[in-house]
Protein backbone atom coordinates (compact mmCIF):
# COMPACT_ATOMS: atom_id res chain seq x y z
CA UNK A 1 0.00 0.00 0.00
CA UNK A 2 1.20 3.88 -0.54
CA UNK A 3 2.06 4.83 2.38
CA UNK A 4 1.42 8.52 1.77
CA UNK A 5 -2.13 9.30 1.01
CA UNK A 6 -2.74 13.03 1.25
CA UNK A 7 -5.90 14.26 3.22
CA UNK A 8 -8.75 16.54 1.98
CA UNK A 9 -6.44 19.36 3.62
CA UNK A 10 -3.57 18.63 1.99
CA UNK A 11 -2.30 20.22 -1.33
CA UNK A 12 -1.99 17.52 -4.11
CA UNK A 13 1.12 17.77 -6.31
CA UNK A 14 2.78 15.99 -9.18
CA UNK A 15 6.13 15.97 -6.28
CA UNK A 16 3.60 14.39 -3.87
CA UNK A 17 2.53 11.95 -6.62
CA UNK A 18 6.22 11.10 -7.64
CA UNK A 19 6.90 10.82 -3.54
CA UNK A 20 3.97 7.98 -2.84
CA UNK A 21 5.48 6.16 -6.38
CA UNK A 22 8.90 6.21 -4.71
CA UNK A 23 8.02 5.30 -1.61
CA UNK A 24 5.57 2.40 -3.13
CA UNK A 25 8.66 1.26 -4.97
CA UNK A 26 11.06 0.86 -2.21
CA UNK A 27 8.51 -0.87 0.03
CA UNK A 28 7.99 -3.08 -2.87
CA UNK A 29 11.80 -4.27 -3.14
CA UNK A 30 12.65 -3.79 0.56
CA UNK A 31 9.15 -5.72 2.46
CA UNK A 32 9.60 -9.18 0.50
CA UNK A 33 13.48 -9.27 0.98
CA UNK A 34 13.52 -8.39 4.47
CA UNK A 35 11.08 -10.87 5.67
CA UNK A 36 12.57 -13.44 3.16
CA UNK A 37 15.89 -12.73 4.66
CA UNK A 38 14.57 -11.84 8.55
CA UNK A 39 12.63 -15.54 8.11
CA UNK A 40 15.66 -17.05 6.59
CA UNK A 41 18.07 -16.05 9.92
CA UNK A 42 16.05 -15.76 12.61
CA UNK A 43 13.16 -18.02 12.33
CA UNK A 44 14.23 -21.00 10.10
CA UNK A 45 10.98 -21.51 8.03
CA UNK A 46 10.61 -25.11 7.22
CA UNK A 47 8.00 -24.76 4.61
CA UNK A 48 5.11 -26.04 6.27
CA UNK A 49 2.37 -26.38 3.17
CA UNK A 50 4.46 -26.82 0.36
CA UNK A 51 1.71 -28.55 -1.75
CA UNK A 52 -0.66 -25.45 -1.19
CA UNK A 53 2.59 -23.50 -2.80
CA UNK A 54 1.14 -23.85 -6.56
CA UNK A 55 -1.76 -22.23 -5.80
CA UNK A 56 -0.16 -19.61 -4.00
CA UNK A 57 1.99 -18.81 -6.61
CA UNK A 58 -1.21 -18.77 -9.35
CA UNK A 59 -3.04 -16.66 -7.03
CA UNK A 60 -0.16 -14.35 -7.40
CA UNK A 61 -0.03 -14.51 -11.07
CA UNK A 62 -3.96 -14.03 -11.38
CA UNK A 63 -2.82 -10.53 -9.14
CA UNK A 64 -0.20 -9.95 -11.70
CA UNK A 65 -1.87 -9.98 -14.56
CA UNK A 66 -5.12 -8.53 -13.48
CA UNK A 67 -2.46 -5.51 -11.99
CA UNK A 68 -1.31 -5.21 -15.74
CA UNK A 69 -4.13 -4.86 -17.23
CA UNK A 70 -4.97 -1.87 -14.92
CA UNK A 71 -2.00 -0.35 -15.33
CA UNK A 72 -2.42 -0.13 -18.81
CA UNK A 73 -5.57 1.06 -18.72
CA UNK A 74 -4.00 3.83 -16.72
CA UNK A 75 -0.85 4.01 -18.15
CA UNK A 76 -3.28 4.58 -21.75
CA UNK A 77 -5.53 7.23 -19.75
CA UNK A 78 -2.82 9.66 -18.79
CA UNK A 79 -0.36 8.72 -21.77
CA UNK A 80 -0.41 12.61 -22.83
CA UNK A 81 1.24 15.27 -21.48
CA UNK A 82 -1.64 17.15 -22.10
CA UNK A 83 -3.89 14.11 -20.51
CA UNK A 84 -2.33 15.15 -16.71
CA UNK A 85 -4.48 17.31 -14.88
CA UNK A 86 -3.36 21.15 -13.99
CA UNK A 87 -1.58 21.36 -10.39
CA UNK A 88 -4.75 23.94 -10.42
CA UNK A 89 -7.52 21.58 -11.26
CA UNK A 90 -8.14 19.91 -7.96
CA UNK A 91 -10.75 17.52 -8.72
CA UNK A 92 -9.01 16.32 -11.49
CA UNK A 93 -5.71 15.59 -9.39
CA UNK A 94 -7.96 13.96 -6.71
CA UNK A 95 -9.46 11.56 -9.35
CA UNK A 96 -5.90 10.94 -10.47
CA UNK A 97 -4.34 10.72 -7.05
CA UNK A 98 -7.27 8.07 -6.30
CA UNK A 99 -6.41 5.73 -9.52
CA UNK A 100 -2.85 5.95 -8.52
CA UNK A 101 -3.32 4.87 -5.16
CA UNK A 102 -5.64 2.10 -6.05
CA UNK A 103 -3.41 0.72 -9.22
CA UNK A 104 -0.02 1.31 -6.43
CA UNK A 105 -2.06 -0.90 -3.88
CA UNK A 106 -3.06 -3.56 -6.80
CA UNK A 107 0.24 -3.69 -8.73
CA UNK A 108 2.19 -4.72 -5.35
CA UNK A 109 -0.66 -7.78 -4.68
CA UNK A 110 2.65 -9.89 -6.17
CA UNK A 111 4.98 -8.64 -3.60
CA UNK A 112 2.85 -10.14 -0.38
CA UNK A 113 1.91 -13.39 -2.27
CA UNK A 114 5.37 -13.64 -2.36
CA UNK A 115 5.97 -13.67 0.84
CA UNK A 116 3.10 -16.12 1.66
CA UNK A 117 4.51 -18.30 -0.91
CA UNK A 118 7.89 -18.58 0.37
CA UNK A 119 6.30 -19.07 3.96
CA UNK A 120 4.61 -21.67 2.52
CA UNK A 121 7.65 -23.73 0.26
CA UNK A 122 10.54 -22.00 1.45
CA UNK A 123 11.23 -21.56 -2.60
CA UNK A 124 13.47 -18.65 -3.20
CA UNK A 125 13.41 -18.57 -7.17
CA UNK A 126 9.64 -18.36 -7.63
CA UNK A 127 9.34 -15.47 -4.46
CA UNK A 128 11.47 -13.68 -6.50
CA UNK A 129 10.21 -13.89 -9.65
CA UNK A 130 6.52 -12.65 -7.85
CA UNK A 131 8.83 -9.91 -6.14
CA UNK A 132 9.60 -9.03 -9.58
CA UNK A 133 6.52 -8.79 -11.18
CA UNK A 134 5.32 -6.45 -8.56
CA UNK A 135 8.45 -4.17 -8.88
CA UNK A 136 8.05 -4.42 -12.66
CA UNK A 137 4.19 -3.38 -12.24
CA UNK A 138 5.15 -0.60 -9.60
CA UNK A 139 7.32 0.99 -12.06
CA UNK A 140 4.35 1.02 -14.62
CA UNK A 141 2.60 3.51 -12.45
CA UNK A 142 5.81 5.56 -12.72
CA UNK A 143 3.98 9.71 -12.96
CA UNK A 144 5.65 11.29 -15.62
CA UNK A 145 4.62 14.78 -14.90
CA UNK A 146 6.74 17.54 -17.79
CA UNK A 147 8.46 19.96 -16.14
CA UNK A 148 6.00 22.78 -17.38
CA UNK A 149 3.10 21.02 -15.58
CA UNK A 150 4.44 21.52 -11.76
Amino acid sequence: MPLIYPTRHQKLTPAAFTAVWLASLVSTVLLPLGVVFFLDVFVEVRGFQPGLGPYVFAVGGALAIVSYMLAQRFRAEYREPRSLPAATDEPALRAYAKKLFIGLGIAESPCYAAIFYYVLTRDVAWTLALCAAAVFLVMLYKPAWPAARH
